[in-house]
């Protein structure tokens, strides 16, 4: 890799782990905000619901104007309008205010993974391991998040939490707008006469099977991931015995997810070096069948059992993420790369976020633990179109 390009996967990877840092301090202090605001399970989703959903909701748009304004100008947006939405949600007043400003970090956080991943696909050549590089970043993000923002709440409370979130936004603005590789990163690759709903300038469809089974795929992926993210510190807490690890609920929950989520960059690494070789679907195919039994695990055990299930989920869970961008590049063209991820990861974080409520309805119905039976099914129905895109082919 050149100079240039090794500076595009660092930069992007602090700000991928910067962007699922911020959307998972609210589950770390799921217990205080309920507390606080006097509210059970299901209004807790609801309100994870909302940051999830606009999470997803600013994908399209962001992917377009990635394609069309430049997708390093929709990077320096969202890491300047995240870090300030965080310090808001920390000054809020009341739970109407607190849910708003939620919902508007969640917005600006939607314009990383479109414009990031274009930036990544157009400006390495080595994509497989980019993107498990970037991936492992945004993994190294979600491990050492809970543990950071368990340790904060617990001393200084959630709303510092938030609100010194907001620094390393800060100090990545200005590196991310100096920023130069090898390719483009500022100018347009999209003429504004364009048709979106072609892939390239002969008029060939967009919109083709292969994507479509796709975009199913990243809609299960991301229900899986809020489902089970939302809740997984405060069912670690409750599933582990405070004798493991010395501290309260919230920092026991912190710590026992960032172990689970710790092992999830190594998947991330595996998936990006299964993304440079031959047949990157079955592969993909192989991992989302293996992430199935460990979720029907959590649901059962305790302990240091349960951890260890949480493990294995982990590994398989992020493995697949690399595959997924590896195969959507090679089905979407160059020029409207933006908005095949835009479309993805709207519907992974769009449709995903509405698992946040369907768990929080679920945990108080059944109980936390029949959450991941739930999402092992979802995770089944992902391999499943998955298995349609592989037999569809070509072999790749």
């Amino acid at each position: 890799m050149t100079q240039g390009e090794r500076r595009l996967i660092c930069l992007m990877g602090l700000s991928h782990a910067l962007v699922h840092s911020y959307m998972l301090i609210f589950p770390v202090v799921l217990l205080l905000i309920i507390k606080e605001f006097s509210i059970g399970y299901f209004l807790a989703g609801l309100v994870g619901t909302i940051s999830g959903f606009a999470f997803g909701l600013g994908a399209l748009p962001a992917g377009i104007f990635a394609d069309r304004v430049g997708a390093k100008r929709l990077i320096v947006v969202y890491l300047a309008g995240a870090s300030l939405s965080s310090i808001l949600v920390g000054l809020s007043t009341s739970f109407f205010f607190f849910a708003m400003g939620l919902g508007t970090l969640g917005l600006f956080c939607s314009f990383f993974h479109p414009s990031g991943y274009a930036l990544v696909s157009s400006g390495t050549r080595e994509m497989g391991r980019a993107f498990g590089y970037v991936g492992a970043a945004g993994n190294i993000g979600l491990a050492l998040a809970p543990l950071l923002v368990g340790y904060l709440a617990s001393h200084l409370g959630w709303r510092m939490a938030f609100a010194l979130f907001s620094i390393p936004g800060f100090l990545l603005v200005s590196l991310v707008f100096l920023l130069r590789t090898g390719v483009s990163t500022a100018r347009p690759v999209v003429s504004s006469r364009a048709n979106p709903f072609t892939s390239s300038a002969s008029g060939g469809p967009f919109l083709t099977l292969p994507l479509l089974l796709l975009c199913f795929a990243y809609a299960m992926n991301g229900l899986t991931f809020q489902g089970a993210m939302t809740f997984l510190p405060t069912y670690l807490s409750q599933g582990v015995r405070q004798g493991v690890i010395q501290g309260d609920a919230v920092t026991l929950g912190g710590t026992l997810a960032s172990m689970a989520l710790m092992v999830g960059v190594f998947g991330q690494y595996m998936g990006g070096r299964l993304g440079q070789g031959p047949q990157v679907e079955r592969s993909l195919l192989t991992i989302n069948a293996s992430c199935v039994p460990f979720l029907i695990l959590m649901g059962f055990k305790r302990d240091y059992f349960l951890l260890l299930a949480a493990f294995g989920f982990a590994f398989f869970h992020f493995a697949n993420h690399p595959l997924l961008n590896v195969i959507l590049a090679k089905n979407t063209s160059a020029r409207l790369r933006g908005l095949g991820y835009g479309l993805a990861f709207f519907l992974s974080f769009g449709v995903g976020s509405f698992s946040a409520t369907l768990s929080g309805y679920i945990a108080e119905r059944l109980g936390l633990n029949a959450v991941f039976f739930a999402m092992a099914a979802v995770t089944f129905l992902q391999a499943l179109s998955v298995l349609f895109l592989w037999k569809l082919g070509p072999r790749s």
